[in-house]
């Protein structure tokens, strides 16, 4: 215990000129100029002792704000290092919730209009337009018309069907439409993007659908004279003073 209790009147002696680089340096200083006035330096010798010791406190002075900055700083990255990216999350937050099968030139401008709101100001007779492109959409895609969808939809959309195309001609099987009737359709929002006008509508929409044998004619998916019905959200798109394109499926 004694041993103990003098070893902690020792060390408690020795942080009073600090643990780190500055305290060992003023130390070393301390007893070199103890040193040099024992040995008979006199009085001159205890004034070089001063001004060396005053140096070394202008070091250790320096040292010692250095170490507290560049903690500091290393304390000050660990949280930006460890946490996730925000930008990084909002694009995948973004990603998410756009499930379209395909998506129309975008315009690289400012939007304009709030999320919601009609802000073009769709009218009946563009209402017209998007039940034809329903129709035509469907009859094409069951003629397999390369050119009629490059018509109708932007070339995202028009390359997207054409795959499904190429997936039903390597199975064997063709998908048929008709009996195309638009059962109610509702404006969701429009917008402004540049010289581009968007325009989403929720459109459900009855149909007779069969998937054939390319081969026999047989069918091997649906029931020829039982419509269905469907449910998705189209968006269209259209150049200043040209006319609608489908843009965007959702189901």
């Amino acid at each position: 215990p004694a041993a103990g209790a003098a070893a902690g009147m020792a060390g408690a002696r020795a942080s009073r000129f600090g643990s780190g680089l500055g305290g060992s340096l003023m130390r070393g200083l301390l007893i070199g100029g103890l040193f040099g006035l024992l040995m008979g330096a006199g009085f001159g010798g205890f004034a070089g002792f001063l001004g060396l010791l005053v140096q070394g406190l202008l070091i250790a002075l320096v040292v010692m704000l250095a170490v507290r900055f560049f903690r500091r700083r290393k304390e000050g990255e660990q949280p930006a290092m460890a946490g996730m990216n925000p930008m990084r999350r909002e694009a995948e937050d973004v990603r998410g919730a756009q499930p379209m099968r395909g998506m129309g030139g975008g315009g690289g401008g400012a939007v304009v209009g709030r999320p919601g709101t009609d802000a073009i100001g769709v009218k009946p007779a563009d209402l017209d337009v998007f039940e034809q492109r329903l129709v035509a959409l469907q009859a094409a895609f069951s003629r397999e018309d390369h050119a009629a969808l490059d018509r109708i939809a932007t070339p995202e959309v028009a390359s997207y069907l054409a795959e499904e195309m190429a997936q039903n001609e390597a199975r064997g099987v063709r998908t048929e439409a008709s009996d195309v009737t638009l059962l109610q359709g509702d404006v969701a929002e429009s917008w402004r993007e540049g010289n581009r006008e968007y325009a989403t509508v929720a459109m459900r929409y009855g149909m007779r659908e069969t998937t054939r044998d390319r081969r026999t004619g047989a069918i091997v998916d649906g029931v020829e004279n039982r419509p269905v019905e469907s449910t998705e959200i189209w968006t269209f798109v259209r150049e200043r003073g040209d006319s609608w394109r489908l843009s965007a499926i959702q189901s």
